[in-house]
Order: C-alpha cells, then sequence, then structure tokens
C-alpha cells in the first residue's frame, strides 16, 4: 500500500514567493546578471524542497495539485485520502479486476467529502462496492484534487504556513554550500535544529 499519494499535477505556484524569502533573509540584493539570476534559481529550488517536505510532514497540499493514491482493498463506507486536506473534488475511482481489466466507478456512487479533515470519498448510500476478486497488487485508484484552488483571484496560504517553510529556506540558504542541501534528511536536520519539527507538529494532519 502507497501512503503517500503520486502527484500527477504539481501546484502552479508556490505557498511562498522569493520575495518574500528574501525579505525574511534580509538580502536586499542577491547579485548582479548571471549571478543574480542563479541565486534566484536557487531559492526557487529551496522554496520547492522545502514545500514538498512540509507536505509530506504534515499529511496536507498547500496549493492546488492533482493527487492519485493507489490501495490494496476496500475501507468500507470511506475511504480517507491521504493529502487531501483541504480536497478539492475527486476525479476519478477504477478497480482492476484479476485479469487487470479497468473499470471506472460512476461518480454518483460515492460522495466526495469536502468539510472532513483530511478529506474522503464516501460510498453513497446503497451502494455496495464490487465483490470481484481484485487484482493482486495496488487494484483500487483514486484520483483527486487538493489544495488551496487556484482559481482567481487565488486565495494565499496562511502565516502559519508561510513561516514554517521560510524557516525551512532559511536553513538551506545557510547550508548552500552543502552537496545536496534540498534532500529530504538534510530538511529533516534543519527542522530539528531549529525547532520547526514542532511547529509542523501542530499542524499535522492524523486520519481518524
Amino acid at each position: 500500500m502507497i501512503y503517500q499519494p503520486i502527484v500527477i499535477t504539481g501546484p502552479t505556484s508556490e505557498p511562498v514567493t522569493t520575495d518574500e524569502v528574501r525579505q525574511h533573509l534580509r538580502i536586499d540584493q542577491l547579485g548582479d546578471g548571471v549571478e543574480n539570476a542563479a541565486q534566484e534559481a536557487e531559492i526557487e529550488r529551496f522554496i520547492a524542497a522545502a514545500r514538498v517536505y512540509f507536505e509530506k510532514t504534515t499529511a496536507r497540499t498547500l496549493h492546488e495539485q492533482t493527487l492519485e493514491w493507489v490501495t490494496d482493498h476496500w475501507f468500507g463506507d470511506f475511504i480517507a485520502l491521504p493529502r487531501a486536506t483541504p480536497l478539492i473534488a475527486i476525479s476519478s475511482l477504477k478497480w482492476k479486476d484479476t485479469a487487470g481489466t479497468e473499470t471506472t466507478i460512476s461518480a454518483s456512487d460515492y460522495i466526495a467529502d469536502t468539510d472532513s479533515t483530511p478529506g474522503r470519498l464516501v460510498r453513497a448510500y446503497g451502494v455496495s462496492w464490487t465483490s470481484t476478486t481484485l487484482y493482486p497488487s495496488n487494484p483500487i485508484r483514486i484520483r483527486y484534487r487538493a489544495g488551496l484552488a487556484t482559481t482567481s483571484p487565488v486565495t494565499e496560504i496562511g502565516d502559519e504556513f508561510k513561516l514554517p517553510i521560510m524557516m525551512l529556506v532559511a536553513g538551506m540558504w545557510e547550508q548552500r554550500e552543502s552537496e545536496v542541501v534540498t534532500d529530504m534528511k538534510t530538511l529533516e536536520s534543519i527542522a530539528l535544529r531549529w525547532g520547526i519539527e514542532k511547529m509542523m507538529a501542530e499542524l499535522t494532519v492524523h486520519a481518524g
């Protein structure tokens, strides 16, 4: 079973901007010309890495993404969807039989519960999941959209989410001479050293 969903379509914007990071780091001028462009790109990479680490750690999705989760079995009347906080909509629910033939379940057979934390796929009243023997490996596939919807105007995430991300970026910036500063182990070390883990623990979503 895969506990982290697959990212089908990533966010079109990050939760913090390079300007916000520069202000947080108190950097007035990154450099000139090529140097400035390189440092700007470096900060953008740090922001993306910090956001991914934050989302995986807290089981949240910040800006809108399309995710897919696969599992081996049905979960009774509902399925709590990983990182579906918040859940926008469910795109599809599919299952495979022992021959590998895939069937798409009608959207009228389930409900997208966008009010619960995390969001859930709920079986509609009077509907039963198939009793057919399922494919032996990850036969159930759920695709959904989660995060703050990127409609116009785009809703800003709260400061309680921005601050730990900017602190993670600050830690990476401080260690930017390291060979691989954006890997998850380095980010975990930064989060522990700077006390960011505690901040994220308070924001973590627990299914059930």
